[in-house]
């Protein structure tokens, strides 16, 4: 009998396969592109004093335009101001009314003329002769009076106060019976600083930049601004040495008046001559509220102790002047609204003269408007 040895055998482990995982390797960074010079369409770059200086012509009652300076070179500290008046244009027994308006430095001369419900001329009445429904009114709230501009030192011949207006602006709307709500209102204020006095409608209607407009149902209101737009109105004014004594007072306390009274009456020699000008044809009695608004600077003495400083920015100076030179005849044309006129030329200028980087300023400045 054969005996066979049997070998018992352990069936062998099996490990079930599992595939290694791959060890996370951290991702290398990439070195950032670098952000292209692109200029974007709609750029604007102005100093701070020249972006308050565009808002003080583009919307004169807006808050930002408090503060504003002239940004012209060289820059000297200087107290700034802002000065308003309110109050009522009548229609007279004419079936005309009106306002003017000569910018002005001092508080206690007539610098605003208005007309009330007596009233019976067809033009623009701007003077001290006493006609009847004529009502002179200097722009009270300016710090200081005529003395401080004409009074000259006579060791030094210097004056305690030397000023420049900024900007100046007047706004109407009708504020009569809905009834009687019609007419026209011609808002006009000369692109060269002339004499307004005395313009009829015919005179204003031979105008470019007069702007005609009917009282609607929504009361909106015509308005009208000026700037300086020359060199000796962008300066502190001075008289010249060969100026009279009556133009000297002119030169100091109007300076936008060229030098010229209101009229040639000899109760209108040292009263400036009115720029900015409102003729309203319709109903005797209407009533239409008047609103008026300047940003002025002065240096001096007097005004020492309220300086704030000021910075000079010649290219902006140049872009904000240009643009509003533009959009003065352009929105009379096209119909919109100064300031969506003065937008888009401060924009286009500012390609004009190359102007190529994103201030702060500008930025603000575009949104506001």
């Amino acid at each position: 009998m054969i005996t066979m040895n049997k070998t018992s055998k352990t069936p062998p482990r099996i490990t079930p396969y599992v595939k290694p995982k791959k060890s996370k390797q951290p991702k290398s960074k990439k070195a950032p592109k670098k952000a292209r010079n692109r200029v974007p369409s709609n750029i604007l770059e102005l100093s701070p004093c020249a972006a308050k200086y565009a808002m003080a012509i583009a919307n004169p009652w807006s808050n930002q335009a408090a503060g504003a300076c002239i940004p012209v070179a060289p820059a000297r500290a200087s107290r700034k101001c802002t000065a308003f008046q309110r109050g009522l244009v009548t229609v007279g027994v004419g079936g005309f009314g009106f306002i003017a308006f000569a910018p002005t430095l001092c508080n206690d001369r007539a610098s605003i003329w208005t007309s009330a419900g007596n009233y019976g001329g067809t033009n623009i009445h701007a003077s001290m002769d006493g006609t009847a429904g004529v009502v002179p009114t200097p722009l009270t709230n300016l710090p200081y009076s005529r003395d401080y501009l004409i009074q000259e030192n006579g060791a030094y011949f210097t004056t305690p106060i030397r000023g420049r207006v900024v900007s100046a602006a007047i706004s109407v709307k009708y504020v009569g019976a809905e009834l009687f709500r019609g007419g026209r209102v011609i808002c006009y204020s000369t692109a060269d600083h002339q004499n307004v006095n005395g313009y009829s409608v015919y005179e204003l209607g031979n105008k470019t930049e007069a702007d005609f407009s009917t009282p609607n149902y929504e009361r909106e209101k015509c308005w009208i601004q000026t700037y300086s737009i020359n060199d000796t109105e962008l300066e502190f004014c001075e008289s010249s040495p060969e100026a009279d004594e009556n133009t000297s007072k002119i030169l100091r306390c109007y300076p936008y008046s060229l030098g010229l009274p209101t009229s040639s009456d000899p109760l209108d020699v040292d009263y400036g001559a009115p720029v900015l000008g409102v003729l309203i044809y319709g109903t005797s009695g209407n009533q239409f509220e008047y609103e008026i608004v300047e940003h002025v600077e002065y240096i001096g003495d007097a005004a020492e102790a309220a300086y704030t400083e000021n910075s000079a920015d010649p290219s902006g100076l140049a872009i904000v002047q240009s643009a509003a030179s533009r959009s003065q005849r352009t929105r009379v044309s096209t119909g919109e609204s100064f300031q969506k006129a003065f937008k888009r030329e401060l924009i286009r200028v500012a390609k004009d003269v190359s102007k190529a980087a994103l201030a702060k300023a500008g930025v603000m400045l575009l949104a506001a408007l």
